[in-house]
């Protein structure tokens, strides 16, 4: 719900900058609100043939002290794994 945009910073990392979040959304499921000078940044890391690891930082002035992570994340790659797909319920804005 921001603009982001993505840049390989080497052979195997991918970040990923989101700026502009809409004011109206929160940053966790949880309602922990953010202003529209919210920084997100996701790292994702190539750690080996079949897995990624995913962080997340939060900087956001306004809101919060300090930058914060929301975690790491990792996913592995499982041989013939069955993928659903998922649509996106997103409401056009206004």
């Amino acid at each position: 719900m921001g603009y982001s945009v993505g840049r390989r910073e080497d052979d195997y990392n991918f970040v990923i900058d989101t700026t502009g979040l809409d004011e109206r959304t929160w940053l966790l499921r949880d309602g922990t609100p953010h202003s529209v000078m919210a920084h997100v940044q996701e790292r994702w890391t190539r750690v080996d043939h079949n897995t990624m690891k995913v962080s997340m930082t939060i900087d956001d002035p306004k809101m919060f002290t300090k930058p914060f992570s929301l975690g790491t994340y990792y996913y592995r790659w499982v041989p013939d794994q069955k993928i659903n797909e998922s649509g996106c319920a997103c409401r056009p804005r206004r």
